[in-house]
């Protein structure tokens, strides 16, 4: 082989695959997968971190600020706790326990309406907050189906933000997914500080 040719082989070798990456992006984007994230992402996030709200702790009503400091799920039941909610309850404390070494870094919150029944005795890790119209408000946004109230699940980011939310008819595997994600690159963010 003379030069020449050996100088077009190695400049289609080095140039080669960045000219088929640059010509997929922009022309067969479409045919590129879609996001990774199992949940629905909340576009724009919805800033919930300075909602106060009413915890209860042994029967008596003390205000907190629960949005701060961890990965939040949080489940709604602003008028009963039926089967969906009981299902909801159970699956994101199964969920939190197979985080493992990064289940600290994650709470469970039930924003429940007072006189809520639910089985307390199996979640004492569960955090309940009374519902009021300003905290159910902020999880029900009409123009928005992501923000449907009691109607999915939501997680909330360490800074307050209302970022994605579940149908009540989610998995354990799709919230585990999306937290095992968010809680590796969260760690990453706090390693490069």
């Amino acid at each position: 082989m003379n030069k020449r040719a050996t100088l077009i082989v190695l400049a289609l070798l080095f140039f080669g695959p960045m000219l088929v990456a640059w010509t997929w992006f922009f022309f067969f984007r479409d045919m590129l997968p879609g996001t990774v994230n199992k949940g629905d992402l909340i576009q724009p996030p919805v800033q919930i971190a300075g909602l106060e709200l009413l915890e209860q702790v042994d029967g008596a009503p003390e205000p907190a600020k629960p949005f701060l400091g961890d990965w939040t799920v949080v489940v709604l039941a602003p008028e009963s706790c039926e089967a969906d909610c009981e299902r909801a309850l159970y699956l994101t404390r199964q969920v939190r326990t197979r985080l493992n070494r990064d289940a600290h870094r994650v709470q469970r919150l039930l924003i429940a309406g007072d006189g809520v029944d639910f089985p307390r005795s199996e979640h004492p890790d569960l955090r309940v907050f009374m519902a009021d119209e300003q905290a159910l408000a902020a999880f029900e946004v009409d123009d928005n189906p992501l923000l449907a109230g009691a109607e999915r699940i939501y997680l909330v980011d360490p800074f307050g933000n209302l970022m994605m939310s579940y149908p009540m008819d989610f998995t354990p595997e799709m919230l585990n997914s999306d937290l095992k994600r968010v809680l590796k690159i969260s760690e990453a963010d706090k390693n490069d500080e």
